[in-house]
């Protein structure tokens, strides 16, 4: 049994501080169809060959992430999951994510979602200051998501994440307050929140070396985060992941397979899957991809994780986790002295057999994953 992450590589806009390789297909500012329909359309073609390899297969979650998975119209959406249906075995009570932007959905859409077996919604929010979402470069405002949220809700949709960035250039502590508090009020099942990175490449980074912005103080950034961690947990959220916070019984399936490195199928283009130890990664421009999938010569690269790089990425993944992760024999083998280390710093703590972050180590979590690389 897998899951299964299929990549859809288009947007309206390319925001700010996106690192991604995505391709526009329309005018950010006058919202007019560019004439790279056809390109979507070879793209999905391509997308459908990919998964034809794993015909067959029984899966346990389906997320579809982008990109903006929901610039597709009802009808493609439609066809894709009459695709997985088709041609894939389905678990009892499969999780099926699909990742949308605010000002891409309508009523049709979600119906279409609805009625395609998603049974998890994605929204990427970010922020639900208008200010803020016009400096990093967002499509939608706040209202927006509140109206998709609602109709969301309307349509049927009882499994609902949230996304959003803290430590965004200009962001004061009450701006971040009073996103939470909002998002909060709706009661969002599930809620995601990263910190802001400012990738090289990206307009974000080119202004932040103009000095035409200024990143968030680090002081600050901590207290966002720990604000966030108290306010959420003290609301009937469980803080799971680092970044990640559900209610009872609504953390995300696909994403534990991840954490806990299971198998998992990645189709599309710069789709990561991992397989019997080997991590198997799609090439990520979008025309070579569709070349190489039709020509059957599909372009990976492969990783096979052995020997210590193995467990080390077992231990970074598995104390992601509140839970932690079980101390086996391999790992007490390999990395007994960085492990009491860490404990003697307060990074780490353990219980019975397993270790996990502390308060303090969920703060300074990337200086403890280094130390195991």
């Amino acid at each position: 049994m897998y899951g299964l992450y299929v990549h859809i590589p288009f947007c309206l806009k390319k925001c700010f501080y996106c690192s991604f390789k995505t391709t526009v297909l329309f005018s950010g500012d006058s919202g007019q169809k560019s004439n790279k329909d056809e390109k979507v359309k070879e793209y999905l073609k391509a997308v459908k060959k990919e998964l034809g390899k794993y015909r067959g297969e029984v899966l346990g979650s389906i997320y579809i992430g982008g990109g903006t998975p929901t610039i597709l119209s009802s009808f493609q959406l439609e066809n894709l999951f009459k695709f997985f249906s088709n041609n894939f075995l389905f678990k009892k009570k499969i999780e099926i994510t699909v990742e949308a932007n605010p000002g891409t959905l309508n009523k049709q859409k979600l119906k279409s979602l609805k009625e395609g077996g998603v049974n998890r919604l994605s929204i990427g929010l970010q922020s639900l200051d208008d200010r803020l979402l016009k400096r990093i470069g967002r499509i939608h405002t706040g209202k927006q998501f509140l109206d998709n949220f609602y109709l969301a809700r309307e349509i049927g949709f009882d499994n609902i994440n949230v996304d959003l960035i803290f430590a965004l250039p200009g962001q004061k502590m009450s701006d971040w307050e009073k996103t939470l508090k909002k998002i909060i009020n709706i009661k969002p099942e599930h809620i995601s929140l990263y910190s802001l990175s400012i990738e090289q490449g990206t307009r974000m980074y080119a202004d932040l070396k103009s000095g035409r912005i200024k990143p968030c103080n680090e002081d600050i950034e901590a207290d966002m985060y720990e604000y966030a961690i108290k306010i959420l947990t003290e609301n009937g959220y469980q803080h799971y992941e680092i970044s990640n916070f559900a209610f009872p019984h609504k953390s995300s399936k696909h994403n534990q397979l991840y954490w806990e490195n299971k198998q998992y199928l990645g189709v599309g283009a710069g789709a990561v899957s991992f397989l019997g130890g080997t991590r198997l990664t799609n090439v990520g421009d979008i025309d070579e991809y569709i070349r190489k999938v039709n020509t059957d010569k599909l372009c990976m690269v492969k990783e096979k994780l052995t020997g210590e790089k193995a467990i080390a990425e077992k231990i970074i993944l598995g104390l992601r986790m509140r839970k932690g992760i079980k101390v086996d024999k391999q790992i007490e083998k390999k990395f007994t002295g960085p492990i009491e280390e860490l404990i003697l710093k307060g990074l780490l703590e353990r219980n019975e057999k397993n270790i996990r972050l502390t308060y303090k180590g969920l703060l300074l979590a990337n200086q403890v994953f280094i130390e195991f690389l």
